[in-house]
């Protein structure tokens, strides 16, 4: 299986002398794989780089082109990380408020939502910004393969959704009145809503027709009563102004805009290569604990 790199940004300030400052992020789906490189001292940005393959059917055909990638790659079996923090993409999840969440009934919250894979291993994220419990699971090869690659240094695993959540809580313009988040990616749109800075809908929808991306939208904005015409909408991800996506919401949403690259990040000209609203996903995870 062949894989090929579309994106490279460095920065000139990373050193591979200082890894045990810097925090490597990594985010993986079934068709692409995307690592960003932070330095925890202040936050600056200072790698991005994205990988795509053709899409994998299975939890060992991704490991083998996993694999592959990483033998290949300088810097990511490195051993000096000070934290590596993964998030893989299409996991079955589910969002559970605090006071309910019990971490011995983690796999009964997840399995409320559907079958649990047997192969997987149900993993949880307890969030900074709300008081919610993300429960999810990853393929367990796919967990103890990337522990024995890191085998001196934290492995914390997130769920892409608690990553979104946690960075548009941290969004510095947000309101008190309901506004909208969508991140559309290759295998679809996640869609948030927050008012009075609480969470009041959050799921994602599979899809990769931009009639789709426009009947889920319009699905929330029915279910929460909302006025399409003056309710705003921000933006992130896989699209631009070109997009069919964009352009048909925009026909039914006329206050929608792209969001801004995370605003606790510190990201040099170099990543202007990059629009403001690309690699969104990839970013949130620097969000997590």
């Amino acid at each position: 299986m062949t894989y090929k790199s579309v994106q490279k940004i460095k920065d000139s300030r990373f050193n591979i002398e200082h890894l045990e400052d810097y925090t490597l992020s990594l985010l993986i789906g079934r068709s692409d794989f995307r690592m960003f490189v932070t330095n925890t001292r202040d936050n600056s940005c200072l790698i991005i780089e994205e990988f795509e393959y053709p899409e994998v059917s299975s939890p060992m055909d991704l490991l083998q082109i996993l694999d592959k990638i990483f033998e290949e790659h300088h810097l990511l079996k490195a051993g000096f990380w000070k934290v590596v923090k993964v998030a893989v993409k299409e996991c079955p999840f589910t969002h559970v408020p605090s006071e309910l969440f019990d971490k011995d009934n983690a796999a009964d919250h997840l399995s409320m939502n559907g079958i649990i894979d047997q192969d997987d291993e149900v993993l949880y994220y307890k969030h900074l910004q709300s008081d919610i419990v993300t429960v999810f699971s990853v393929n367990e090869d796919l967990v103890q393969w990337l522990k024995g690659v890191y085998t001196t240094i934290p492995v914390h695993f997130v769920h892409p959704s608690a990553a979104f959540i946690e960075t548009i809580h941290k969004y510095d313009d947000k309101t008190n009145e309901p506004t909208v988040f969508l991140n559309k990616s290759k295998e679809g749109v996640s869609i948030a809503v927050l008012e009075n800075n609480k969470m009041v809908f959050y799921n994602e929808f599979k899809t990769n027709t931009a009639e789709a991306v426009l009947k889920y939208s319009m699905f929330v904005f029915n279910l929460l009563g909302l006025d399409q015409h003056k309710t705003r909408v921000v933006i992130w991800g896989d699209t631009d102004s070109q997009h069919e996506d964009f352009k048909l919401l925009y026909q039914y949403i006329r206050n929608i805009s792209f969001g801004r690259r995370p605003q606790f990040l510190k990201c040099g000209f170099v990543f202007d290569v990059a629009e403001d609203h690309h690699y969104f996903d990839l970013m949130a995870i620097q969000a997590c604990a």
